[in-house]
């Protein structure tokens, strides 16, 4: 018998990681239409969810490659200070 991958969506024979991917991928996709259509003040929740994304996603990608862990860790102090900003100016230019 061949050994093969079961594609399962969000069934209970998913594992967790499986399940949180396909999570990400489908919160990550609908914010990018709304982001370019409108520029007003009822984007707030798709900004939430493209900066959750954004850095979730740094972080997967530096607990695969970056094995110093205080290294990873500066980074990620680092990331979030630079993402703090980024949102304070995306959010007060968004304002009404």
């Amino acid at each position: 018998m061949r050994g093969h991958r079961q594609l399962c969506g969000l069934r209970n024979g998913c594992s967790g990681s499986e399940r949180t991917g396909l999570f990400r991928r489908i919160t990550a996709a609908p914010p990018l239409p709304c982001l370019l259509i409108s520029k007003v003040f009822s984007t707030f929740p798709p900004y939430i969810l493209i900066f959750r994304h954004i850095n979730v996603g740094i972080e997967e990608i530096m607990a695969d490659h970056v094995h110093q862990g205080m290294t990873r860790n500066w980074i990620v102090i680092y990331l979030g200070s630079f993402l703090f900003i980024v949102i304070k100016d995306v959010f007060l230019s968004s304002a009404p």
